[in-house]
């Protein structure tokens, strides 16, 4: 028998970490949605207005919290946070600039993933082996509590664009950053397909970085 789930994964709305370019993956951090985030969160529930969503998760971080409160109000859903989703883990990069010396550290790191060389972390935080299991983990979570079901995930930019592509099973991670590089956008959608059997799990990438329902650039 074969159990196929589908999974919405959106990024969440402009947040005043990502207005102000300051690294962050802390849930202690509260960066909140900006204006700009708050309409990107309005579209994207205008997206899903006519979709049965059957459950809603979030990580832990108040920018994405609050991004699934206002997609699925009209839905009156609840939604359960797992720690899973969390945003990459940037160790030594938390709290800094996005410019000069800490810019480039971060993309020391990312294009050397790029390269294949997904062995290495941050300085105090994730490399992409660690940060993809923690996505397939949560994946595996939450379908094994749904059948059949649609579920909506609602994450961050960097565990999104990093995991996703190495977790899939119909990509090859090196040629889909190369191109399409590590990036998605505020409140884009990318979706999965997950077919569940008694023997394996297989995950299918079946959109990405679909920002078309954001009538302001993002």
């Amino acid at each position: 028998m074969i159990i196929i789930n589908r999974i919405y994964f959106v990024r969440h709305g402009e947040s005043e970490a990502n207005a102000t370019k300051i690294f962050t993956h802390e849930p202690e951090a509260n960066y909140n949605l900006t204006e700009k985030g708050i309409e990107q969160a309005k579209y994207t529930s205008e997206f899903f207005k006519n979709i049965k969503i059957d459950s809603v998760y979030s990580s832990q971080i108040l920018r994405a919290y609050r991004t699934a409160t206002f997609i699925v109000k009209p839905k009156n859903l609840s939604i359960l946070k797992n720690e899973k989703f969390n945003e990459l883990n940037l160790g030594l990069l938390e709290g800094k600039p996005i410019e000069d010396k800490y810019l480039e550290s971060y993309n020391t790191v990312i294009n050397n993933w790029r390269k294949g060389n997904i062995e290495i972390p941050f300085e105090g935080g994730e490399n992409l082996i660690a940060l993809a299991n923690r996505m397939r983990n949560g994946i595996m979570d939450i379908i094994d509590l749904s059948i059949e079901k649609t579920i909506l995930v609602v994450a961050h930019g960097g565990i999104i664009s990093g995991a996703l592509p190495v977790i899939c099973d119909n990509v090859n991670h090196l040629d889909f950053y190369s191109k399409h590089g590590n990036h998605v956008d505020n409140c884009s959608i990318t979706i999965c397909d997950v077919n569940k059997t008694a023997k394996k799990i297989q995950i299918d990438l079946i959109d990405w970085n679909n920002t078309s329902h954001l009538l302001q650039p993002v």
